[in-house]
């Protein structure tokens, strides 16, 4: 029964934290007391459902969690009249529903976008509200939120406390801004919602490689600000991206939850008419003249999409893209994906001879040591190989990918001994 109960509640949180946090914000404007209130309702949560979990589960976690961020205040003599508004504002709030048939017409309003703004302010550096962002919407642990940034989890903990007590501090409010002030946060909260949506298409850890709740999460929160922004060309550049990149995600596991490259998908899942609206947006992106990286980005994920077949993909096309990208953001992560896409038209020698001297700085990064592993088998250095996937396999903690890595390191072995028989 507590497994079952456990299971229900991590799934509740992984898919609504979001809009729970952002609803919590909007009435009590304290990121640690908002926490610390959702904290406490889902431990109560675990108590209080062993007697059924409720139809409305999303419901009874909001009630509860406002219900203990006011005793919480309540509690501090210094914040009296703060109750006293709370109940002016929101008596209907401290009547809270308690029975079943109150929880399941109980609706949850979204607040999402003005949680995402308020991480995103100006007071805050841009690194700091990213990881603040992805912490309290999308709901990663300081842990993952550290790997996305290559960075250590005492690191980003620390920069999320600082957040957290300069928000309260210096009075930051919550709401929406005005059009100059979001014009001033539209770069951090692109980033954001890039960060979130790539957790969720590459998961960093888990039994599956996709968490379709937070590309969903990202997705909706880049449509909100496109309709905000309609001629900011990166806002439509990262819409039209991220539509691309999950179109193709039903193709990205197998049954059995083996990760599938893009070598040998099945291009007949992906959906084509996403696909379609999608390019159709980036089109009208690239039309405003405002060329950045989502926009680069959005179009090599096109021209993955409009090839028939892998083999039919126009490589010269992608490393052009690449090439620019690379002005865009020069970081060892874009030329190795370059260096890569021109092992398709250089062949794999030239592909491992560029690659190998970022060996030091993406030393920790997964996909490089599988990038090479490849490149090495197909030039037959056999051990090599084996030594690099052996690499890859210890900087993934995803099933999935472990398996695949795993199946594509036994094959060159095979191959090793195969050679030696020739």
């Amino acid at each position: 029964m507590i497994g079952l109960i456990s299971e229900q509640l991590d799934k509740l949180v992984r898919e609504d934290r979001g809009r729970i946090m952002a609803t919590l914000m909007a009435q009590f404007g304290d990121l640690d007391r908002c926490e610390e209130a959702f904290q406490d309702a889902q431990a109560l949560a675990m108590r209080a459902w062993f007697r059924g979990v409720p139809d409305n589960a999303r419901a009874w976690i909001l009630t509860t969690a406002r219900r203990r961020a006011i005793d919480s205040i309540r509690r501090e003599q210094c914040f009296q009249h703060v109750v006293s508004d709370l109940s002016e504002e929101f008596s209907s709030e401290l009547c809270l529903p308690i029975s079943e048939e109150e929880l399941d017409e109980f609706s949850l309003p979204d607040e999402r976008l003005k949680l995402l703004l308020i991480c995103c302010h100006p007071a805050l550096e841009e690194k700091t509200s990213v990881a603040l962002s992805l912490r309290f919407i999308a709901g990663l642990t300081t842990i993952e939120i550290a790997r996305a940034f290559l960075d250590k989890p005492a690191t980003i903990g620390q920069r999320i406390t600082r957040a957290k007590s300069k928000i309260r501090l210096s009075g930051i409010r919550y709401g929406m801004p005005t059009h100059e002030q979001l014009d001033v946060r539209i770069a951090a909260v692109l980033k954001v919602i890039y960060f979130i949506f790539n957790e969720g298409y590459a998961c960093q850890q888990g039994d599956g490689q996709l968490r379709l709740d937070l590309c969903e999460e990202a997705l909706y929160l880049a449509e909100l600000v496109s309709q905000l922004q309609p001629n900011n060309a990166e806002a439509q550049g990262l819409l039209a991206l991220m539509q691309l990149s999950y179109a193709r995600s039903a193709a990205r596991q197998s049954d059995e939850g083996l990760f599938i490259p893009l070598e040998l998908q099945n291009r007949e899942l992906w959906n084509g008419e996403l696909i379609s609206s999608a390019c159709q947006r980036l089109e009208r992106a690239l039309e405003l003249g405002e060329l950045g990286p989502y926009q680069l980005q959005a179009s090599i994920g096109a021209i993955h999409c409009e090839a028939k077949t892998f083999s039919c993909t126009d490589w010269p096309q992608i490393v052009m893209m690449y090439r620019l990208l690379f002005k865009c953001q020069t970081n060892d992560v874009v030329l190795l994906n370059l260096f890569v896409a021109e092992s398709y038209i250089y062949g794999a020698e030239y592909g491992l001879h560029k690659i190998e001297p970022l060996s030091r700085s993406l030393s920790a990064y997964q996909p490089f040591h599988a990038a090479r592993a490849e490149l090495l088998s197909k030039l037959a250095r056999f051990d090599e190989a084996v030594k690099a996937y052996g690499q890859a396999l210890a900087l993934t903690s995803v099933v999935s990918e472990k398996r695949y890595l795993q199946m594509q390191k036994q094959q060159v072995m095979i191959r090793k001994e195969e050679s030696k028989e020739d």
